[in-house]
């Protein structure tokens, strides 16, 4: 599965730039990771609270623990990020974010479809309209379509700092799945995103909902026969011990946005802003040089895992493809008769990946 990412570093339309009034003055310094600005002494430090739902070992947490670290090293501990991974701050990634935008958590990392910013953005959601991924990657860092992201998550109260996407996902199951007739019928776990729960609906699945943390003991235990996910969910939760099969269909993308109180993170002292902004830019790096080798590495666990475990990886008949293809029309429909913002994030994205830009309607 080669996925080529070219991240653009054009950061002033991704990131909020440090406000000029008030500034502290300072010398630079640098690090491995190029120059910064030092915090004076006599500037205050702060405490970061981050939590999310992903494990360690994903390159989610990962790349926080990287930020962790290189926000205490250049600001001499003045600047503390307080990681709580494996969702230990809520049960769900749409419930950390809204205590994000609560101002119960300091910041997330998620997912920006419908799960998370609301039924506006549920064209990220839907199958097939996203195959190219150097498109996907400026469609979600760059032009109206991330300008209008930006904007649904600050009227949430969270300031979107950075959108990527992560990976493809793929299916797992307990029987082979070839065509769309091994879907019909078929217990499919899937999370608590309308747009999926519709689409394998339509497919012919009987969907149910259900939280990640009970995702494997609800495949030991029969109560789902088959799940989708992305690469690093099923490698960390060790889905292959209880799923016989991994298809290769790549229906969909999964993107993650690093988000921030608004609130929160207005207040800080110019000093601690400059900092923070100028590692942010050298965190978007790391998940850049990162990713692609990550993805590599996590199929690699996945295939030893399969081995170990007797499973077997398989691509699915063409055919379910067009299906899943085929379905995705109506799903446009339903999400852009969600509301007028919906209905224009669909034409922003659909123009962005080169698609009819009245497809759905």
């Amino acid at each position: 599965m080669k996925m080529k990412k070219t991240l653009s570093l054009v950061l002033a339309a991704i990131m909020i730039i440090a406000p000029a009034t008030g500034a502290v003055a300072a010398t630079a310094a640098s690090d491995e990771h190029g120059a910064y600005t030092p915090i004076p002494d006599n500037v205050r430090g702060i405490s970061i609270i981050y939590g999310c739902d992903s494990r360690e070992g994903s390159i989610v947490a990962d790349g926080i623990s990287f930020f962790q670290k290189l926000l205490h090293d250049r600001s001499g501990g003045k600047i503390s990020l307080e990681a709580h991974f494996n969702a230990t701050l809520g049960t769900t990634n749409s419930e950390i974010f809204e205590s994000v935008c609560a101002g119960d958590i300091d910041m997330t990392i998620g997912t920006p479809g419908s799960a998370l910013l609301g039924g506006d953005t549920g064209i990220l959601d839907v199958p097939a309209l996203f195959a190219d991924w150097d498109k996907l990657w400026k469609c979600l860092q760059e032009g109206e379509f991330h300008d209008e992201l930006v904007k649904l998550a600050a009227n949430k109260g969270a300031t979107a700092l950075y959108f990527a996407p992560k990976s493809y996902r793929v299916m797992t199951s307990r029987i082979p799945i070839n065509t769309l007739e091994d879907i019909q019928g078929l217990k499919m776990r899937l999370p608590a995103n309308p747009v999926w729960l519709s689409m394998w609906s339509r497919l012919g699945a009987v969907v149910v909902s259900i939280p990640m943390s009970e995702v494997y003991i609800s495949l030991q235990q029969g109560v789902a026969d088959a799940q989708e996910n992305s690469w690093e969910q099923i490698v960390n939760n060790n889905l292959l011990e209880v799923q016989r099969y991994l298809i290769y269909t790549n229906h969909v993308h999964d993107s993650f946005g690093l988000y921030i109180n608004t609130d929160f993170y207005e207040s800080f002292d110019p000093a601690i802003r400059t900092l923070f902004d100028e590692s942010l830019k050298v965190l978007y790096a790391w998940y850049d040089e990162n990713v692609d080798v990550y993805l590599e590495q996590i199929e690699k666990l996945a295939e030893a895992q399969a081995e170990r475990h007797g499973s077997t990886f398989m691509e699915p008949n063409p055919s379910l493809m067009q299906d899943m293809a085929d379905a995705t029309e109506d799903i446009v429909r339903e999400v852009r008769s969600y509301s007028a913002t919906a209905d224009r994030m669909a034409t922003l994205a659909l123009i962005a990946m080169g698609h009819d830009p009245d497809f759905g309607k």
